[in-house]
C-alpha cells in the first residue's frame, strides 16, 4: 500500500506529539527554553494538519487510512496538549474553568467516538464522519488557545478564547452527535 505524502505528514504529526509533551513537561519543571521548543513543535504539527489536508485534496490522495490518521493526529495533539497545559499557572478560580474545559473536550471526543463505534458495531448504517465548519472552527480556536498559553498571554486575553473555544467544542460535539443520529435513523 502506498502511503502518499498527506498520510506521511499525518504520521509525522503523530510522531511530533511525544516531543511536544516532553518539552511541555520540561518547561513546567522550570526550563523556560523548552516552552519555545514546545510551541515551535506544536505550531509545526498544527501547520502540517492544514498542509496534509490541502495536499490530499490537491493530489487527489484522500484515502481510508488518511480518514483515520488525520483526525487521530488532530485529536491526540490537541487533547494531550490541553491536558498537559491544563494546570499552567492558573489561579484557583480559573483552574475549575480550565479543568471543566478539558473534561468537556475529552468527553466530546469520547462521545463522538463511542457513538461512531456503536453505530458501526450495530452495522445498520454506513456512517461517515465528515469535518464540519463548527469542528474546524473549534479546532482552530483550540490551536489559538494553546499557542496563547505557550506565549503566556495575560488571563484577561486568554479567558475569552477559553470561553469561545469551549462553546465551539460543545456545539461541534452536538452537531456531530446529531449528524450521526440522523445518519443512523435514515438507515434503520
Amino acid at each position: 500500500m502506498k502511503l502518499g505524502i498527506p498520510n506521511i505528514l499525518s504520521i509525522v504529526r503523530i510522531l511530533l506529539i511525544p516531543p511536544v509533551l516532553y518539552c511541555i513537561v520540561r518547561w513546567r519543571s522550570g526550563e523556560e527554553t523548552f516552552r519555545f521548543i514546545a510551541a515551535g513543535l506544536f505550531f509545526l504539527a498544527s501547520s502540517l494538519d492544514a498542509i496534509d489536508g490541502w495536499l490530499a485534496r490537491k493530489l487527489n490522495q484522500i484515502t481510508d487510512l488518511g480518514r483515520i490518521l488525520d483526525p487521530l493526529a488532530d485529536r491526540f495533539l490537541m487533547v494531550l496538549s490541553i491536558i498537559f497545559l491544563t494546570y499552567w499557572n492558573f489561579n484557583t478560580t480559573l483552574i475549575l474553568i480550565v479543568t471543566a474545559y478539558t473534561v468537556v473536550n475529552i468527553a466530546r471526543d469520547l462521545i463522538v467516538g463511542a457513538g461512531y463505534a456503536l453505530i458501526k458495531l450495530v452495522g445498520k448504517s454506513p456512517l461517515s464522519v465528515k469535518p464540519s465548519i463548527l469542528g474546524k472552527v473549534s479546532c482552530a480556536l483550540q490551536f489559538i488557545l494553546i499557542l496563547l498559553v505557550f506565549i503566556q498571554v495575560p488571563h484577561n486575553i486568554l479567558n475569552p478564547f477559553l470561553l469561545l473555544s469551549g462553546i465551539f467544542v460543545v456545539c461541534s460535539g452536538l452537531q456531530y452527535a446529531l449528524d450521526g443520529y440522523a445518519q443512523y435513523k435514515s438507515h434503520s
